[in-house]
């Protein structure tokens, strides 16, 4: 006998990667990645201070920043720089620059990659955020975990919105601990 399958996802991937003509794939699957509403794209040279870059993030209310000279992508930060690289340290934010504790060459995607090798590259790098970027490698948006969620849900509204609420279920010990 056969292993069932995980969910309905995984049993759709898994005939498709089995070549079954007959498996039906979900279309936003195939949804290029660069059509994805991700807002504004936000960039900064690596002279800028992390006071700047920081406060253009929360200005954005945004969890990354593409570091960019010109046209071409150097560098990524994020909130996960900032409690590893920043939070702790006796850095000064007027003097630092973000060029100095990016993540530099950061993977990225064109803007024709699909959402299903996005979601690929983000789950088995550990990313939250991923560049996406134009044949000559000019970043053009940025897509984040958070938005291929929306992307999703838009494609099961109906499921979504309709979804059963969960209790959620909190055991406290009497003895304090």
């Amino acid at each position: 006998m056969g292993q069932l399958p995980e969910s309905e996802f995984a049993d759709e991937y898994q005939d498709w990667l089995g070549g079954r003509p007959e498996s039906k794939r979900a279309p936003w699957f195939d949804s290029p990645v660069g059509e994805i509403d991700a807002g504004p794209l936000l960039k900064l040279e690596p002279k800028a201070s992390l006071r700047e870059t920081i406060a253009l993030m929360n200005k954005h209310h945004r969890g990354a920043v593409l570091v960019v000279f010109g046209d071409q992508l150097l560098g990524i930060f994020t909130e996960r720089d900032v409690l590893e690289r920043v939070v702790g340290r006796a850095l000064d934010l007027d003097v630092t620059k973000v060029g100095e504790l990016m993540t530099p060459a950061p993977d990225s995607l064109p803007e024709w990659a699909t959402l299903a090798q996005a979601l690929r590259v983000m789950v088995t790098g550990g990313y939250r955020h991923l560049p996406i970027v134009d044949a000559l490698g000019r970043p053009r948006s940025m897509v984040s975990m958070r938005s291929i969620i929306e992307c999703v849900s838009e494609a099961f509204p109906k499921e979504v919105l309709n979804a059963p609420p969960e209790r959620q279920r909190y055991s406290f010990r009497s003895d304090g601990g």
